[in-house]
């Protein structure tokens, strides 16, 4: 390359990083900045060196479409990375594995899980009314059957409308998440 292409092409690089950095910013929420602007740069300095007649537009449309598959590509890597020995982030000395229930639970454990179910179904039968209660345990299936109903085939079954279970409902969320102590861990 002469003098003056190399020039140029330094000129043209300069001109254009500041797209660059306004697509990596607006794509920030999904990948790591630096890695989006490094990926963007490249792409950049690729798309001048290959000399087609290009516009800003265009250069644009490209960085855009390639740190897009950049971003899908390193969400891929990081969803294979992760084992159940990986820290949760954010919460110190847990892994995924401790937070993943054992389909065999000890005898211990199975009187423990009876006792803080009958414990807490006590609690909310406490904070709830019956009617809010029947409609809370029918729309999430925590009847006998497992069945959980819609709005709508509560509404039928009480003879009333939709909004008024979905009012109840909500209300008795509403009661729950405000009366049930921390140490539910609810």
């Amino acid at each position: 390359m002469l003098n003056g292409d190399l020039y140029a092409r330094k000129k043209l690089i300069e001109s254009q990083v500041n797209i660059v950095d306004y697509i990596a910013r607006s794509l920030s929420r999904y990948a790591n900045l630096e890695d989006l602007k490094d990926e963007g740069y490249d792409t950049l300095i690729k798309i001048i060196d290959r000399g087609d007649n290009i516009n800003e537009n265009s250069i644009m449309k490209y960085i855009h479409g390639t740190l897009r598959r950049f971003i899908k590509i390193k969400k891929k890597q990081q969803s294979q990375n992760i084992s159940i020995e990986t820290n949760i982030s954010g919460i110190e000395n847990l892994t995924y594995q401790e937070t993943i229930a054992s389909p065999n639970p000890t005898p211990d454990e199975e009187v423990e899980n009876k006792l803080f179910n009958q414990s807490l179904i006590e609690e909310i039968k406490s904070i709830l009314n019956n009617a809010e209660y029947k409609i809370l345990c029918l729309h999430l299936g925590l009847t006998k059957s497992g069945k959980s109903y819609s709005i709508e085939d509560i509404a039928q079954k009480f003879s009333t409308t939709e909004e008024k279970i979905s009012k109840i409902f909500n209300s008795a969320l509403k009661k729950l998440k405000t009366n049930l102590n921390s140490e539910w861990n609810i």
